[in-house]
Protein backbone atom coordinates (compact mmCIF):
# COMPACT_ATOMS: atom_id res chain seq x y z
CA UNK A 1 0.00 0.00 0.00
CA UNK A 2 2.84 2.34 0.87
CA UNK A 3 4.45 1.82 -2.57
CA UNK A 4 1.08 2.30 -4.31
CA UNK A 5 0.38 5.70 -2.70
CA UNK A 6 3.94 6.84 -3.34
CA UNK A 7 3.58 5.76 -6.98
CA UNK A 8 0.46 7.90 -7.50
CA UNK A 9 1.58 10.81 -5.32
CA UNK A 10 1.24 13.30 -8.21
CA UNK A 11 -2.36 12.30 -8.97
CA UNK A 12 -4.91 12.98 -6.27
CA UNK A 13 -7.64 10.55 -7.34
CA UNK A 14 -6.26 7.58 -5.36
CA UNK A 15 -6.01 9.41 -2.04
CA UNK A 16 -9.34 11.25 -2.57
CA UNK A 17 -11.12 7.97 -3.37
CA UNK A 18 -9.62 6.35 -0.25
CA UNK A 19 -10.73 9.20 2.03
CA UNK A 20 -14.22 9.17 0.44
CA UNK A 21 -14.54 5.47 1.27
CA UNK A 22 -16.38 5.30 4.64
CA UNK A 23 -14.46 2.13 5.58
CA UNK A 24 -11.11 3.97 5.39
CA UNK A 25 -11.45 7.76 5.60
CA UNK A 26 -8.20 9.45 6.72
CA UNK A 27 -7.68 6.71 9.31
CA UNK A 28 -6.03 4.38 6.77
CA UNK A 29 -3.19 6.87 6.22
CA UNK A 30 -2.68 7.30 9.96
CA UNK A 31 -2.26 3.50 10.20
CA UNK A 32 -0.15 3.31 7.03
CA UNK A 33 2.26 6.07 8.07
CA UNK A 34 2.32 6.17 11.90
CA UNK A 35 5.94 7.35 12.21
CA UNK A 36 6.73 11.05 12.77
CA UNK A 37 8.92 10.95 9.63
CA UNK A 38 5.78 10.21 7.58
CA UNK A 39 4.02 13.47 8.54
CA UNK A 40 4.82 15.04 5.11
CA UNK A 41 3.13 12.08 3.36
CA UNK A 42 0.03 12.38 5.57
CA UNK A 43 -0.09 16.15 5.00
CA UNK A 44 0.25 15.67 1.23
CA UNK A 45 -2.71 13.29 1.15
CA UNK A 46 -4.79 15.62 3.34
CA UNK A 47 -3.90 18.57 1.08
CA UNK A 48 -4.91 16.62 -2.05
CA UNK A 49 -8.31 15.95 -0.49
CA UNK A 50 -8.74 19.59 0.57
CA UNK A 51 -7.90 20.81 -2.96
CA UNK A 52 -10.46 18.44 -4.51
CA UNK A 53 -13.02 19.42 -1.85
CA UNK A 54 -12.60 23.17 -2.51
CA UNK A 55 -13.03 22.63 -6.27
CA UNK A 56 -16.26 20.71 -5.69
CA UNK A 57 -17.43 23.29 -3.13
CA UNK A 58 -16.86 26.16 -5.61
CA UNK A 59 -18.78 24.28 -8.29
CA UNK A 60 -21.63 23.54 -5.84
CA UNK A 61 -21.88 27.21 -4.86
CA UNK A 62 -21.96 28.26 -8.53
CA UNK A 63 -24.81 25.80 -9.19
CA UNK A 64 -26.71 27.08 -6.12
CA UNK A 65 -26.23 30.71 -7.19
CA UNK A 66 -27.62 29.87 -10.61
CA UNK A 67 -30.61 28.09 -9.05
CA UNK A 68 -31.27 31.06 -6.73
CA UNK A 69 -31.26 33.38 -9.74
CA UNK A 70 -33.89 31.23 -11.43
CA UNK A 71 -35.99 30.83 -8.26
CA UNK A 72 -36.13 34.60 -7.58
CA UNK A 73 -37.81 35.17 -10.93
CA UNK A 74 -40.31 32.40 -10.14
CA UNK A 75 -40.90 33.87 -6.64
CA UNK A 76 -41.54 37.29 -8.16
CA UNK A 77 -44.22 35.79 -10.40
CA UNK A 78 -45.87 33.73 -7.63
CA UNK A 79 -45.56 36.34 -4.82
CA UNK A 80 -49.24 37.26 -5.12
CA UNK A 81 -50.34 33.66 -4.51
CA UNK A 82 -50.98 32.97 -0.80
CA UNK A 83 -49.87 29.78 0.94
CA UNK A 84 -52.77 27.35 1.16
CA UNK A 85 -51.12 24.90 3.54
CA UNK A 86 -49.88 25.15 7.11
CA UNK A 87 -47.04 22.74 6.29
CA UNK A 88 -45.41 25.49 4.19
CA UNK A 89 -44.80 27.41 7.42
CA UNK A 90 -42.56 24.62 8.76
CA UNK A 91 -40.29 24.32 5.70
CA UNK A 92 -36.66 25.24 6.54
CA UNK A 93 -35.46 28.33 4.68
CA UNK A 94 -31.74 29.09 4.27
CA UNK A 95 -30.72 26.68 7.04
CA UNK A 96 -27.08 27.30 7.96
CA UNK A 97 -24.81 24.40 8.86
CA UNK A 98 -22.37 25.82 11.43
CA UNK A 99 -19.91 22.94 11.22
CA UNK A 100 -18.00 22.62 7.97
CA UNK A 101 -18.78 19.48 5.98
CA UNK A 102 -15.05 18.70 5.61
CA UNK A 103 -14.31 18.83 9.36
CA UNK A 104 -17.45 16.78 10.12
CA UNK A 105 -16.33 14.09 7.62
CA UNK A 106 -12.83 13.92 9.10
CA UNK A 107 -14.35 13.24 12.54
CA UNK A 108 -16.37 10.26 11.23
CA UNK A 109 -15.33 6.88 12.57
CA UNK A 110 -14.46 4.26 9.90
CA UNK A 111 -17.30 1.87 9.06
CA UNK A 112 -17.10 -1.94 9.12
CA UNK A 113 -15.37 -3.82 6.31
CA UNK A 114 -18.69 -5.31 5.11
CA UNK A 115 -20.35 -1.89 4.65
CA UNK A 116 -22.19 -1.46 1.35
CA UNK A 117 -20.70 1.81 0.05
CA UNK A 118 -23.57 2.57 -2.36
CA UNK A 119 -26.18 2.26 0.40
CA UNK A 120 -24.01 4.23 2.79
CA UNK A 121 -23.71 7.19 0.42
CA UNK A 122 -27.40 7.01 -0.47
CA UNK A 123 -28.19 7.53 3.23
CA UNK A 124 -25.51 10.21 3.83
CA UNK A 125 -26.07 12.21 0.63
CA UNK A 126 -27.94 15.02 2.43
CA UNK A 127 -25.55 15.20 5.38
CA UNK A 128 -22.42 15.35 3.16
CA UNK A 129 -23.62 16.62 -0.26
CA UNK A 130 -20.21 17.75 -1.58
CA UNK A 131 -18.27 14.71 -0.37
CA UNK A 132 -21.04 12.46 -1.73
CA UNK A 133 -20.44 13.99 -5.19
CA UNK A 134 -16.71 13.46 -4.78
CA UNK A 135 -17.31 9.84 -3.76
CA UNK A 136 -19.57 9.27 -6.78
CA UNK A 137 -16.88 10.58 -9.13
CA UNK A 138 -13.74 9.14 -7.52
CA UNK A 139 -14.92 5.74 -6.30
CA UNK A 140 -16.11 4.91 -9.83
CA UNK A 141 -12.49 4.97 -11.07
CA UNK A 142 -11.11 1.40 -11.12
CA UNK A 143 -7.88 0.99 -9.15
CA UNK A 144 -6.38 -1.18 -11.88
CA UNK A 145 -6.91 -1.63 -15.62
CA UNK A 146 -6.50 -5.43 -15.39
CA UNK A 147 -10.25 -6.09 -15.70
CA UNK A 148 -10.64 -4.05 -18.91
CA UNK A 149 -7.45 -5.55 -20.37
CA UNK A 150 -8.84 -9.03 -19.68
CA UNK A 151 -11.99 -8.14 -21.64
CA UNK A 152 -9.94 -6.86 -24.58
CA UNK A 153 -7.72 -9.94 -24.64
CA UNK A 154 -10.83 -12.13 -24.88
CA UNK A 155 -11.50 -10.37 -28.20
CA UNK A 156 -9.05 -12.78 -29.82
CA UNK A 157 -11.53 -15.57 -29.05
CA UNK A 158 -14.28 -13.71 -30.89
CA UNK A 159 -12.32 -12.49 -33.91
CA UNK A 160 -10.63 -15.52 -35.43
CA UNK A 161 -9.10 -16.35 -38.81
CA UNK A 162 -12.44 -17.68 -40.06
CA UNK A 163 -14.53 -14.98 -38.41
CA UNK A 164 -12.79 -11.73 -39.24
CA UNK A 165 -15.58 -9.75 -40.91
CA UNK A 166 -17.36 -8.68 -37.71
CA UNK A 167 -17.91 -4.93 -37.47
CA UNK A 168 -16.77 -2.82 -34.54
CA UNK A 169 -20.27 -2.49 -33.05
CA UNK A 170 -20.93 -6.24 -33.11
CA UNK A 171 -17.52 -7.01 -31.63
CA UNK A 172 -18.13 -4.49 -28.83
CA UNK A 173 -21.56 -5.99 -28.11
CA UNK A 174 -20.20 -9.53 -28.01
CA UNK A 175 -17.32 -8.51 -25.71
CA UNK A 176 -19.70 -6.79 -23.28
CA UNK A 177 -22.28 -9.59 -23.30
CA UNK A 178 -19.59 -12.18 -22.65
CA UNK A 179 -18.02 -10.10 -19.85
CA UNK A 180 -21.41 -9.52 -18.17
CA UNK A 181 -22.13 -13.27 -18.23
CA UNK A 182 -25.09 -13.01 -20.63
CA UNK A 183 -23.31 -15.17 -23.22
CA UNK A 184 -21.44 -18.25 -22.12
CA UNK A 185 -17.96 -18.73 -23.49
CA UNK A 186 -18.17 -21.49 -26.06
CA UNK A 187 -15.04 -23.56 -26.45
CA UNK A 188 -13.62 -23.45 -29.95
CA UNK A 189 -13.75 -26.85 -31.63
CA UNK A 190 -10.57 -27.90 -33.36
CA UNK A 191 -10.38 -28.76 -37.10
CA UNK A 192 -9.99 -32.50 -36.29
CA UNK A 193 -13.17 -32.43 -34.16
CA UNK A 194 -15.03 -30.62 -36.96
CA UNK A 195 -13.95 -33.29 -39.45
CA UNK A 196 -15.16 -36.00 -37.07
CA UNK A 197 -18.48 -34.23 -36.66
CA UNK A 198 -18.84 -33.89 -40.44
CA UNK A 199 -18.08 -37.62 -40.96
CA UNK A 200 -20.92 -38.57 -38.57
CA UNK A 201 -23.36 -36.59 -40.69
Amino acid sequence: MHDYYLLIRKQNYGSVATICDPRFNLNVFLNLWPEPTSIPDRNRVRLQFIEAYTQYERREKAIQAENIGESTTIDAITSNIESDSESDLFKPRNAIDFENEYTKWMKQQPMKKETDILRYWASKEYEFPIIARMARDHLAIPATSAASECVFSSGSDIITKKRNRLGGDNTRRLLCLRDWGVLEEAEETSDIEKEELDSWE
